[in-house]
């Protein structure tokens, strides 16, 4: 049996689907987050990749699947989730996920998209960008196939184990400085060439984890965006880089983007994902309430006026008879804002926006619950206590 990585934020039934595939002989590691995902992905490297939707953290399954896609081009995903919308399953598709299974699933199901996952080949394009794990006194541990392309165009050849053969010594000393900032290495052979290395040294590893780019495709610096080069956010979670603009997301939980065309549903999501938020996107109102149910970290409803009427009401309802903290905005053109009103949503985003507009849209209405909780805490205090209620063995009063 081969390498199996499973990753999911829900930790106990983690541990049971983990325990239930050891038993029928598979090697396992597990993880919870996107972060432990990317991370034990790049040394474990597992030959299939069960991964849940949502994470534990800030990076969702398909964006730990990609990453691990730069490390290991052949790896079979199976992505899993409590409700597998029309969206999920083509965001699933361009990422080259092989099998996708709907929660709760039995063993027996799962084994069934780990032998379809593994016997397929993932469709992928070739990737710009090699990885590399490096111990310190520079050994080649691992290569990626991108990786082994750049090492044969040098005098150490695709099969170099170490760094001394394919680089001048005051080079591969650089990897150290690689952790801080991209730096350029020039390798041996019988013309020019350079590369470009970004590196990362993860904990319990004595040695680096290494991102090479050729010098045809060098990095292109921008005085106000900062870097540029290829399969740049992949990058980013590959090595936990910082990214050129800070988090920019103003709330824990996740928003769910609910709209009619497709496009700008998706447009929507790649918004809040940039600046650090996970999103959820449904269709119509009858999807957004399975999603809903589905997942109860939803902090923020964006909804399309076109969808206004009474499934949009029951949706609304189900949202406000919950914890009460779920933002809801509209999202559609100005003239619409009375018909929202009726619905009882006050702000309006425009028919197109940014993630600017919708990150001061919900500071705004952050600041609003605020205010009112204030408010409702201060007119409590003031009134008059309620008598103490009666306990059990309590008498009444005679009268």
């Amino acid at each position: 049996m081969f390498k199996l990585l499973i990753a999911d934020d829900n930790e106990s039934a983690l541990a049971r689907l983990a325990d239930a595939l050891r038993g029928r002989g598979y090697a396992v590691e597990t993880a919870v987050g996107g972060r432990e995902t990317i991370d034990l992905g790049c040394r474990y490297r597992p030959r299939v990749l069960i991964v849940n939707f949502m994470l534990a953290d800030r990076i969702h399954g398909l964006q730990a699947a990609a990453a691990l896609r730069l490390v290991c081009p052949d790896l079979a995903v199976v992505l899993t989730s409590n409700f597998v919308s029309t969206d999920l399953a083509f965001e699933a598709g361009l990422t080259g996920v092989s099998q996708v299974v709907a929660k709760p699933f039995t063993t027996e199901r799962i084994e069934q998209a780990i032998a379809a996952a593994s016997n397929g080949r993932p469709e992928s394009s070739p990737s710009k960008v090699g990885f590399a794990e490096i111990t310190v006194s520079g050994e080649i541990l691992y290569a990626s196939p991108r990786t082994a392309e750049l090492l044969e165009e040098t005098s150490g050849g695709r099969r170099a184990r170490s760094l001394r053969q394919v680089l001048p010594r005051e080079d591969w000393a650089k990897l150290d400085h690689s952790t801080r900032e991209w730096v350029e290495m020039r390798p041996l052979a019988d013309r020019p060439l350079a590369w470009q290395v970004r590196s990362r040294r993860p904990s319990g590893l004595e040695g680096f984890h290494c991102v090479l780019v050729r010098g045809d495709d060098c990095l292109v610096f921008l005085e106000d965006e900062g870097e540029h080069y290829p399969s740049q956010w992949l990058v980013h979670w590959l090595l936990a880089l910082r990214p050129a603009t800070p988090r920019q997301w103003p709330c824990e939980g996740r928003a769910l983007i609910v709209h009619s065309s497709d496009m700008l549903r998706r447009l929507a999501a790649m918004e809040i994902e940039r600046v650090g938020g996970l999103c959820h996107t449904a269709e119509s109102c009858q999807v957004a309430t399975r999603v809903l149910k589905s997942d109860s970290s939803i902090e923020i409803v964006v909804l399309d006026g076109c969808l206004l009427g009474p499934y949009a009401e029951e949706l609304l309802g189900r949202i406000r008879a919950g914890s009460g903290d779920v933002v809801i905005l509209g999202q559609g053109s100005e003239d619409m804002r009375q018909e929202f009103a009726l619905y009882g949503i006050d702000c309006v985003l425009p028919r197109v926006w940014q993630a600017a507009d919708l990150i001061h849209a919900l500071q705004r209405e952050i600041q609003k619950a605020d205010s009112r909780r204030q408010r409702d805490s201060v007119s409590s205090s003031d009134r008059t206590p309620d008598p103490p209620a009666l306990v059990l063995g309590d008498r009444y009063p005679s009268v």
